[in-house]
């Protein structure tokens, strides 16, 4: 797993949870997690504040899958900036129904390091 400014060699789900608490000095951080590093499937989240933004990428050159929370999300309609490194070039603005609270977003790191696939936790679309 790598953020936006170490790489961890994560074997405990405890840890997993602590690390992905952690934001920058900004309030927010980018997780990329896989089974061994450079491998897929991947599941990258964003971070900013308690917001969580998910993609699942299952294999190299597969755009993936967003995380979809839908027509339920208390962020419907609005568009969403989220950091991907320290330079604000680097920002994602994404619509609202693809954002989560972190709570879950982590709940759905859980599961995909506990079985290596896409989570079902979440609703997903092809990107």
């Amino acid at each position: 797993m790598t953020d936006r400014t170490s790489d961890y060699n994560i074997d405990d789900v405890n840890v997993l949870q602590a690390v992905l608490q952690t934001n920058m000095p900004d309030d927010s951080n980018s997780f990329w997690l896989s089974v061994e590093r450079d491998t897929y499937p991947v599941l990258s989240i964003l971070f900013k504040g308690e917001l969580a933004y998910l993609n699942y990428i299952p294999n190299d050159g597969d755009a993936g899958f967003v995380g979809f929370a839908g027509d339920g999300s208390p962020f419907r309609g609005q568009q969403i900036s989220f950091s991907m490194s320290a330079y604000s070039a680097d920002d994602v603005v994404v619509c609202g129904e693809t954002v989560f609270p972190r709570s879950k977003a982590i709940h759905v790191a859980v599961e995909f390091f506990n079985n290596h696939e896409m989570p079902s936790s979440i609703s997903w679309q092809k990107i």
